[in-house]
């Protein structure tokens, strides 16, 4: 269930994101059958009608700055060195595709190992 407050556009990609649960790890994939971990959040967008960069480290430095009490459905949330994202989809909950060992799937932000690497959220489009 997105958060109150989600655009249409990112309960939207939310959907999508939560509905590719599963989906195998490809390094270089962009879907919709492998992804690799900005991959995934580039098809995201770009099957919603929204073009973000291909990297991680380019999404984390463009769109606009959202913080973590803010998040809503659909935002990229970023990690570590700004080298791992994945697609806030609501209740404290992200999709990303990890690696080949863990495929797409749904992880908490309030998990020590998220919390702890949280570095940032974008919002692009809305």
């Amino acid at each position: 269930q997105p958060d109150p407050g989600s655009s249409a556009t990112g309960s939207a990609i939310a959907a999508l994101a939560n509905s590719l649960v599963g989906t195998s790890f490809k390094l270089g994939g962009v879907g919709p059958a492998e992804f690799d971990n900005p991959g995934f959040v580039y098809y995201c967008y770009r099957q919603n009608g929204i073009t973000v960069p291909r990297k991680a480290s380019a999404m984390a430095a463009g769109g606009r700055e959202v913080v973590r009490d803010a998040l809503q459905a659909g935002d990229i949330v970023v990690f570590s060195n700004a080298d791992f994202v994945g697609i806030y989809i609501g209740s404290g909950q992200f999709v990303s595709c990890n690696n080949p060992s863990q495929p797409t799937g749904a992880q908490s932000l309030s998990s020590g190992y998220w919390s702890e690497r949280f570095l940032t959220a974008r919002r692009y489009g809305d």
